[in-house]
């Protein structure tokens, strides 16, 4: 199966090359690699199935199979007696958006857990990874009394404002990952052919929504990394349910619409550093362009080496951002907390970069050797886009 017809943003040729240097002379490079992925994995397996019903709030609809969270940002007003209505402090976690009224931090750390351990099950055919992952993957889309509906009515619902708002789409950008996991579960004892059709059924039902509802067209037209990621996790999902029609439709869009407007000549991603948090939106918007240019090649349009009316692309936002993977340099520009991103996303995008633009690798592979060396030698991408 293809890239074009499966939606999957990682790139098959290069799994394939990693698990075959798993097997032979690579062995020993990538195994620091794969054990730091398999001791996420075994993590993962006692990570118990969540879903939408373990919430202790419901959304207006009074439905708890509906998808509830509410905005990150947001914060009680310290004006009212109430608290109401929250007012923003933009980059500033409130705790309580995370916790136990909200699905977010669930459907992240599901998400997060099916990817590690398919591609757990995917390097060492060790089913136990394969049997966990689909077993929360049931709960979460599939089983009658646990399931999501699919549609995002009441995400990032903001108290006193508003039930939901189109931002909340950002909540699903983790489905991109869901899509790699179903894509590479290919073993039928374990994922059956009625789990299959169930999951296609759901997908084609949330993307359905993404594309008709109001807030997802909302949420398309987006100039940042909301934009970004609605295309992202639209795009994987429609080539995931073989929708190529409405694949090649956002893809056509992807370089003047997301690109061209927000990657500056010199890579600056104008709409990310006026951030707060600027370097972990820089990286956070290029990882799912990165994505998009995945799964845009196999359909004949080149995001790689797309260059538009301001000049810039996406080498050229990832040469912006490349020195900074040596944790000594400091981002010029507001960042409020610790730049998570610098070692945890950051590393992916420099390992993808060596065969995306191969006349240019030595730069990205120095950028990636700045890397604290336990980061760099035990970071997945070593595995996922191999060297």
């Amino acid at each position: 199966m293809s890239n074009t017809a499966s939606g999957l943003s990682l790139n098959r040729q290069f799994l394939e090359r990693g698990r075959q240097k798993m097997s032979g002379n690579g062995h020993a490079q990538l195994r620091p690699a794969l054990d730091r992925l398999l001791n996420e994995a075994n993590g993962a397996l006692a990570f118990a199935p969540v879903s939408v019903m373990d919430k202790t709030l419901a959304p207006t609809s009074g439905d708890k199979h509906d998808y509830l969270s509410f905005g990150t940002y947001w914060w009680p007003n310290p004006d009212t007696p109430d608290g109401l209505p929250y007012v923003r402090r933009d980059g500033i976690v409130n705790p309580s958006s995370k916790m136990g009224g909200s699905d977010t931090a669930a459907l992240q750390s599901m998400s997060e857990a099916v990817e590690t351990l398919v591609l757990a099950w995917y390097f060492t055919s060790d089913e136990r990874f394969a049997v966990h992952a689909a077993k929360l993957l049931r709960t979460w889309f599939i089983s009658p009394a646990t399931r999501m509906n699919p549609h995002l009515e009441f995400g990032q619902a903001i108290p006193g404002i508003c039930d939901g708002r189109c931002i909340g789409i950002i909540d699903t950008w983790v489905l991109v990952r869901v899509v790699n996991a179903l894509v590479l579960l290919t073993d039928r004892q374990v994922w059956a052919d009625q789990d299959r059709l169930a999951m296609h059924d759901w997908c084609r039902a949330y993307l359905d929504w993404l594309l008709h509802s109001k807030l997802g067209k909302e949420e398309a037209s987006q100039h940042n990394n909301h934009g970004t990621w609605f295309d992202a996790q639209a795009v994987a999902l429609a080539l995931y349910v073989e929708d190529q029609q409405a694949a090649r439709a956002i893809m056509a869009e992807v370089g003047p619409r997301r690109i061209d407007p927000h990657i500056a000549t010199d890579g600056r991603q104008q709409h990310e550093l006026a951030r707060t948090r600027s370097f972990d939106y820089s990286v956070f918007n290029l990882r799912a362009v990165f994505l998009l240019a995945e799964m845009a090649a196999p359909l004949g349009i080149d995001l790689w080496n797309y260059r538009g009316k301001s000049g810039g692309g996406i080498k050229e936002a990832l040469e912006f951002l490349a020195p900074y993977a040596d944790l000594a340099a400091e981002w010029p520009y507001e960042q409020i907390i610790p730049a998570t991103s610098r070692s945890e996303t950051l590393p992916l995008l420099l390992a993808r970069a060596v065969h995306a633009w191969p006349a240019e690798a030595n730069k990205f592979c120095a950028a990636f050797e700045k890397l604290p060396p336990d980061i760099g030698r035990s970071h997945r991408a070593q595995l996922l886009y191999p060297l």
